[in-house]
């Protein structure tokens, strides 16, 4: 309960509120519900502000003791049921010590997430380096930028004047990097880690460089995008990758024949696994079977070679030239995806007999040749127009109008 002179305080308070809580917004114009919010938000700022002071205060007294708490944290998250109470208590900590920051807190100028970001960096600029001045620097940003930015503007100021431990901070982020990648009980491959800044940066660049712009016809979630453009940047990394035991970074299947061909076939030894045991589905292998390099071998009953061929290239270099001089990238209605994120898919599968000719080949980027191979599609070149038809079993249908050079006359 509050006591009589603040409680009377909070009723009005609680009054004014309640008034504008039961304002229709419905009822105003565009321009009155626009200068509405930009009228609230700081009001909003300036009662998160007292808040904040209020536990600054409480907590500097121990006042929870009074309520047989035994922090203010504890009160915090007990009582008023806060989530962020080790941080508030901190941003109201550290405002005692910034005065500027703390009055443009209190003003409405900036907000508790810019309170709470700045002050988190400022806990590292030495006190006498605030008073001469970075604190009213850091009021100043921070009433100009969203809390983002004015958090690194802050690390900016901080390092400025104390560039020895802006080092030490830079080596400790790269002495903490780490990566995870394990795989899990049903094949797939989990990923975790964390980066130091720049090399962070330089994967979001790469990702965001081999993600196009979603379009209506992706259908593939964002976290999705990103895992392709991941997989498509190990591709091309392996392709420039220096060699390890004579062979460059590959995926290798292993698959029987028959089941390569579309025959299903019982026995210990049917089917496709990867070269680390997984399984995968037959419509999988053939999709890695399109453009690959081939290593016939001939196995025993029990599995044991017997004798390995001599690898061979389905698709050959002077051939993928070709495939990209006609189709310019992926053929599949209506992507756009560009000739170095493409496979050479064989329209009628080598291993049922197709030729690896040009008019039995189309470029498709890895999310369409696997849905061609695994979702349903089915697609048709037509060797004169080089018009390219994609049906799906529901019955729909898409055409791939030339993106390279047309075919010869």
């Amino acid at each position: 309960m509050c006591t009589s002179g603040a409680g009377g305080l909070v009723d009005r308070l609680r009054t004014d509120f309640a008034e504008l809580v039961a304002l229709d917004p419905t009822a105003l114009s565009d321009v009155e519900l626009l200068d509405m919010v930009a009228a609230v938000a700081p009001v909003v700022c300036q009662a998160r502000a007292a808040q904040t002071g209020l536990i600054g205060v409480a907590h500097r007294r121990g006042a929870v003791a009074l309520d047989g708490s035994v922090s203010t944290v504890a009160w915090l998250r007990n009582r008023l049921h806060l989530g962020d109470a080790p941080t508030q208590v901190r941003v109201a900590t550290a405002l005692e010590g910034l005065p500027h920051l703390a009055e443009a807190y209190r003003r409405g100028d900036i907000s508790y997430a810019h309170a709470a970001l700045v002050t988190e960096v400022a806990r590292d600029i030495a006190p006498e380096v605030l008073a001469a001045g970075a604190d009213k620097l850091l009021a100043e940003q921070a009433a100009t930028l969203p809390p983002g930015a004015a958090r690194r503007a802050a690390i900016r100021v901080r390092d400025h004047f104390d560039p020895e431990a802006a080092e030490r901070r830079t080596a400790r982020l790269y002495r903490e990097r780490w990566l995870s990648v394990a795989e899990t009980f049903g094949g797939a491959v989990s990923i975790q880690g964390v980066l130091d800044p720049d090399g962070g940066r330089l994967l979001q660049a790469t990702l965001a460089a081999l993600t196009p712009p979603a379009n209506a016809d992706d259908s593939r979630s964002p976290g999705a995008r990103r895992a392709d453009a991941l997989v498509q940047a190990c591709r091309q990394a392996a392709d420039a990758a220096p060699t390890a035991g004579g062979e460059k970074p590959h995926v290798s299947v292993i698959v029987d024949w028959p089941t390569l061909r579309d025959q299903v076939t019982a026995g210990p030894h049917a089917g496709a696994v990867l070269d680390n045991g997984v399984p995968v589905n037959p419509s999988t292998a053939r999709r890695l079977a399109c453009d690959a390099t081939l290593i016939p071998a001939l196995l025993g009953a029990a599995g044991e070679p017997l004798d390995i061929g001599r690898a061979s290239r389905v698709v050959p270099s002077a051939l993928r030239r070709a495939l990209v001089l006609r189709d310019g990238g992926c053929r599949f209605p209506p992507c756009d995806r560009c000739p170095e994120w493409t496979d050479a898919h064989h329209l009628i599968h080598w291993a049922a007999g197709g030729p690896t000719c040009l008019d039995n080949l189309v470029l498709l980027c890895r999310a369409h040749h696997t849905a061609v191979h695994e979702g349903g599609w089915s697609i048709r070149l037509d060797p004169v127009t080089n018009v390219v038809t994609a049906r799906h079993r529901t019955g729909r249908q898409h055409a791939s109008l030339p993106r390279g050079f047309p075919a010869a006359a």
